[in-house]
């Protein structure tokens, strides 16, 4: 049997593998939450139509674990395996609130830098990039290096 781990990340500095042996897949950490949907991607251009199996927690960090609910809605019938203190610290209704208030608050910096339509469709929530061919790549470059800066101004809590 092979083991195959795959570095599923958006960006650095998220955190999120894929660990899997062609029968059982399973996802390390989740990554930011404004990457989860290109995590979810990432997870997808690797597993193809198989399913994901489980989600493995190490720890409540935002950058560890806040992709979590867009991975859910992805792959739905994943297993959320997590220490007990991560599992109480994400059914605190402050630390959805502080989820909730560092998403609005990277909508609101980010259309003041000038990137616009980065919310997430209601029914996924989070951020999402649309990079088409019509995205020059110094734009790509500009969005990245705003995330960073994003990231690198707004610490774990």
């Amino acid at each position: 049997m092979e083991i195959k781990i795959t570095d599923v990340r958006s960006q650095k500095g998220d955190a999120a593998f894929l660990i899997d042996d062609g029968t059982t897949s399973i996802l390390y950490d989740t990554g930011f939450g404004f990457t989860g949907y290109a995590v979810a991607q990432n997870i997808k251009a690797q597993l193809g139509e198989r399913k994901l199996d489980y989600i493995f927690l190490t720890h409540s960090h935002y950058d560890h674990a806040l992709g979590s609910a867009y991975i859910l809605r992805h792959y739905p019938t994943a297993k959320v395996v997590a220490a007990s203190y991560a599992a109480d610290v994400f059914s605190r209704d402050g630390a959805k609130r502080i989820m909730k208030e560092l998403d609005a608050k990277f909508v609101k910096e980010a259309t003041a830098a000038g990137f616009v339509n980065l919310k997430g469709h209601r029914s996924v929530g989070g951020m999402r990039a649309s990079i088409y061919n019509a995205m020059p790549k110094e734009g790509v470059e500009k969005l990245v290096a705003f995330m960073k800066e994003f990231a690198k101004n707004n610490p774990k809590k």
